[in-house]
């Protein structure tokens, strides 16, 4: 609007309407359409390293094999394989009827899967989360603040040079 309308000292007429036309649909035609493009263009590119901590009370120690003098007979072995077969089995399909019954009484968010609100997440991923998102924000957050930096600078640098060129044609 400065560079519109002649009004001394505050502004000067350089651009006549056309041209304000012109420039106004450059602007909000190809530039403001395009802006992801070249913020993704002209920011470097972010690397984020990404730590995974797993927790100890998930490992299991081996047994200590007992003496040989207590060993079973094969028959003795075959049976007890069995049986453990067997109770694993079992425990298989009550826990299959278990999540078959939570899963009729769990409601879903679009049908295309369980809500991830009613589903129990370990305490320790839900850390990892917090922590990574809380890690991209403040990289994103950083990098926003110092593009905004840079276009008040290249904006100001654009006034004074708009300035002296205007005290130029002036004194000619």
């Amino acid at each position: 609007y400065q560079r519109r309308v002649h009004g001394p000292p505050f502004s000067a007429a350089i651009f006549d309407p056309v041209d304000v036309q012109c420039i106004n649909h450059y602007v909000t035609e190809t530039y403001y359409r395009n802006y992801k493009l070249y913020l993704y263009a002209f920011t470097p590119q972010q690397v984020a390293t990404v730590r995974s901590i797993y927790s100890t009370d998930f490992t299991m120690k081996a047994k200590k094999p007992r003496p040989l003098a207590e060993a079973f007979t094969e028959e003795e072995w075959l049976k007890k394989e069995a049986d453990q077969r067997q109770r694993e089995e079992e425990m298989a399909a009550a826990e299959a009827e278990a999540q078959k019954a939570l899963k009729a009484r769990r409601p879903t968010n679009d049908g295309s899967g369980p809500d991830l609100d009613s589903v129990a997440i370990h305490e320790g991923l839900r850390a990892q989360l917090d922590l990574m998102r809380s890690e991209v924000t403040r990289m994103t957050g950083d990098k926003l603040g110092a593009l905004e930096e840079k276009l008040a600078e290249l904006e100001h640098r654009l006034e004074e040079e708009n300035l002296r060129a205007s005290r130029k044609g002036k004194r000619k």
